[in-house]
């Protein structure tokens, strides 16, 4: 099982010519501590960004879906499906260090809604359109397309998803 996505930044301070200091975070992930062959380490294959802007959303190619504080850099959790792996992360013990996917197979398409409460998540494996509550990452409903989803779209004016199949 992959071990939490860590994202490290540094940060870059230049002076302009009006005195003002702008600094810029460069964002690289790495799993785990110990490094592993690249053909092991999953993808990035869909990212969001909440509404407000402070928060992204990476889904990678191992179904995986995460949580990251941008002003910070901090990880702030994993979207889990299965219950009982939700619940295994809260009380992390030696024996359980996995995870938990959030789809069978690579994640396809992330958005969220207006108001950034919801965030939709397509996976090309399941076909499955799975609706999160962003506060508590559990699912709050699900969509099973014919066949695996490619990508999605939300519009934020309408509240409307629309999706695109294989």
């Amino acid at each position: 099982p992959p071990a939490p996505l860590q994202l490290s930044f540094r940060r870059e301070t230049t002076d302009s010519a009006r005195g003002r200091t702008s600094a810029k975070k460069h964002f690289s992930g790495k799993r785990g501590a110990k490094s592993e062959p690249l053909m092991m380490r999953p993808e990035a294959t869909a990212v969001a960004m909440s509404p407000c802007g402070n928060f992204a959303f990476i889904g990678s190619s191992d179904g995986t879906i995460h949580s990251y504080n941008l002003q910070s850099g901090r990880h702030q959790g994993a979207f889990v499906r299965d219950a009982e792996k939700r619940n295994a992360l809260l009380h992390p013990s030696e024996e359980n260090t996995a995870w938990g996917c959030a789809h069978e197979g690579p994640v396809s398409g992330l958005a969220s809604d207006a108001c950034g409460d919801v965030l939709a998540s397509s996976g090309s494996g399941d076909s499955m359109l799975l609706f999160w509550n962003m506060t508590s990452r559990e699912p709050t409903s699900a969509i099973v397309a014919p066949a695996g989803i490619t990508m999605i779209a939300w519009s934020r004016s309408s509240d409307l998803v629309a999706a695109s199949c294989e």
